[in-house]
């Protein structure tokens, strides 16, 4: 005898699981580093006397590259003669410190590029220690947990 009884229970308690992730989650809005475009104008200079300083108007524009994802903001607990908060029998959050708990697809964005900054509550953030994670899995059902600190 399993202790999961069928596949349509799991299907049920995932669903029950991400279905409170998504009433708690908040949006979080992830900054990476803008995107440069470079604007070439030529110059009113006659073909071969014009300088080196005078052959382009050079112009740079940036333009922001950003996304939103649904997470939940974990902030530190305030509760005396406490070490350490355990979530799950893999993962142990600091309770002195913030998280942000995240799906895969909040995970990629963060891990492809270098993230400049992130703002959730009306503050900016970063991360700490890079972009190092925590997973928390639950009957397949995977969560990331980043720590992050305030900049303001």
């Amino acid at each position: 005898m399993s202790f999961i009884p069928s596949s349509s229970f799991v299907t049920q308690a995932t669903g029950a699981i991400y279905a409170q992730f998504l009433w708690a989650s908040r949006p979080i809005k992830i900054y990476k580093e803008p995107i440069q475009t470079i604007i070439s104008q030529p110059s009113n200079s006659l073909y071969g006397y014009e300088t080196d300083a005078q052959s382009t108007n050079q112009e740079i524009t940036y333009t922001e590259n950003s996304a939103i994802y649904s997470g939940i903001i974990i902030y530190p607990l305030k509760t005396k003669n406490q070490n350490s908060q355990l979530f799950d029998s893999k993962i142990i959050l600091n309770p002195n410190t913030t998280y942000i708990k995240l799906e895969e697809h909040g995970k990629n964005y963060i891990l492809q590029d270098r993230i400049e900054k992130l703002e959730f509550d009306s503050q900016t953030w970063n991360f700490t220690e890079g972009n190092k994670f925590q997973v928390q899995t639950y009957c397949g059902l995977n969560f990331y947990y980043f720590e992050v600190k305030g900049t303001n």
